[in-house]
């Protein structure tokens, strides 16, 4: 079956978002700690119309793992794509 959803891959706005949350939160957020994201384009951000999560694809994945939820009012105006995907 055939999802749709919203994704951002804008880096200014992912880089806004990061900032806004803080070092500490960030860090509590990440699966495995001796891994820590080093490239800006590997993030995205995923709103399925309820839920604006921010992803990471890490090295050797073949799919984005999510790291936290952030609310509507943190979510950036621009940037959104629409996407189909299989879950």
């Amino acid at each position: 079956m055939i999802y749709y959803r919203f994704v951002n891959y804008d880096i200014d706005a992912i880089k806004t978002i990061l900032e806004s949350m803080g070092k500490v939160r960030f860090e509590k957020s990440l699966p495995n700690r001796d891994h820590k994201p080093t490239k800006m384009k590997n993030f995205k951000l995923v709103w399925n119309g309820k839920v604006c999560e921010v992803c990471y694809l890490f090295p050797g994945d073949t799919r984005y793992t999510k790291l936290f939820h952030i609310k509507e009012y943190e979510m950036p105006e621009t940037g959104w794509v629409w996407e189909n995907y299989r879950n």
